[in-house]
């Protein structure tokens, strides 16, 4: 058993994308390894708990800016001589440079950082937390990626480091509506928005998600409903665009919702949207929510894995990003077209259960963190005089195109 710490921004019951994926990657971890997971308490103070097997460890936030903890309880909150691998998840500017400080110490153990998507750091934060970044690129093991696509359109990353493509999962299972919740989520939509067609949404409601092009979308497409679930800073300009378009009684912003309210968000209806405009969004796990729970998803045809998740014609519609005339005639054309979104909501299912079913996805990332561990034993073994030894196999990981 080895002992693994992992360095995240915030952790369940927090939600959030990179939060569901640090979250499962560590409690898969924690099956076989001691678990170790520095994170940042979403809500005020610190805590120390055990969780699901995993000991975690939530810092004080402090101020933030840009969404970012700013806090110099991170200094000197762990000491990584103590454990066997460090993975740390990017972007995490503070963290950067308190575990560089720390990664000076000797001896140093294996570093993997989870790339997710590029730092957005502003001012003096901005040049210290990408040199920093920059040096735990040069010193890490691998780098794990959720695509192909999000390294070659990076600012941050470069060639010549050694990637894994591996994508997030969803638990198919999990989003599986008996026939009974299906009866109560379409009562809930018939008394917001009648016999209409309904989009659905859920996400932090931040500036590159687009809910401004969907707003206005919703304008040009008579009619139809969306219901918007989540919250952020962004969501009281998209309710201000809603009025002043009219279509404030067609916009039902939720608030945040719990996973049984995102069920039956999914089953009432008809598609899901991710209108995001920026690379920012380099994934979007809640497209694999909504296909996993039969939905059909019309997404920005950005140049991140976003397009891995969405393949036009097999499980949504792309449209060019901040095109709102454009996501209105996809809107239309899958309102009107009953037989295209059974087609498409069927290929998206599949599609979920191909490539992302989080046991498999969650496998391959745990075989490629264990394979860092194999390294720095076989290193070790090398420095020392032989005394008989035996055969490490190198498994060689599948890369999701």
């Amino acid at each position: 058993m080895s002992r693994i710490l992992v360095i995240g921004k915030f952790y369940a019951p927090f939600n959030g994308g990179i939060e569901r994926n640090t979250t499962a990657l560590c409690e898969r971890l924690a099956v076989d390894h001691d678990v170790t997971a520095v994170v940042f308490n979403h809500e005020p103070g610190e805590l120390s708990e055990v969780r699901n097997g995993v000991r975690v460890r939530r810092l004080p936030a402090g101020r933030r800016l840009k969404g970012q903890p700013l806090t110099t309880r991170l200094f000197g909150a762990f000491d990584i001589t103590e454990y066997n691998l460090i993975h740390f998840h990017a972007p995490n500017p503070l963290a950067s440079v308190a575990l560089l400080a720390e990664m000076a110490r000797k001896p140093r153990p294996p570093l993997v950082i989870t790339h997710h998507m590029d730092m957005r750091p502003t001012g003096p934060l901005r040049w210290a937390a990408r040199a920093a970044y920059s040096r735990l690129l040069d010193a890490a093991h691998t780098v794990m990626v959720s695509s192909k696509k999000n390294v070659a359109i990076s600012g941050d990353l470069r060639p010549g480091l050694n990637y894994a493509a591996i994508p997030f999962g969803v638990v198919p299972e999990d989003y599986v509506v008996s026939a009974a919740e299906r009866r109560a989520a379409q009562s809930w939509r018939r008394a917001r928005a009648g016999d209409a067609a309904t989009f659905g949404f859920v996400g932090r409601h931040a500036r590159y998600k687009g809910l401004d092009v969907l707003v206005k979308a919703l304008a040009e497409t008579p009619d139809a409903h969306a219901f918007i679930a989540g919250d952020g800073t962004h969501r009281a300009p998209a309710e201000a665009l809603a009025r002043s378009l009219g279509v404030q009684d067609r916009a039902h912003f939720l608030g945040e919702v719990s996973e049984t309210g995102k069920l039956r968000l999914f089953a009432a209806s008809d598609a899901f949207v991710l209108p995001s405009t920026e690379v920012t969004e380099a994934f979007g796990i809640a497209q694999l929510e909504a296909m996993a729970a039969g939905l059909p998803v019309i997404a920005s045809n950005l140049p991140t894995g976003v397009t891995d998740v969405t393949v036009h014609g097999i499980s949504g519609l792309l449209c060019p990003p901040g095109d709102h005339v454009a996501l209105s005639a996809a809107m239309r054309r899958l309102a009107s077209d009953g037989v295209l979104r059974a087609a498409l909501a069927a290929g998206a299912q599949r599609h979920v259960r191909q490539w992302f079913d989080e046991e498999v996805v969650l496998a391959r990332a745990v075989e490629t963190l264990e394979a860092a561990l194999v390294g720095m034993k076989r290193r070790d073994r090398a420095r020392r005089p032989a005394s008989g030894g035996c055969d490490v196999r190198h498994h060689q990981l599948a890369e999701h195109a």
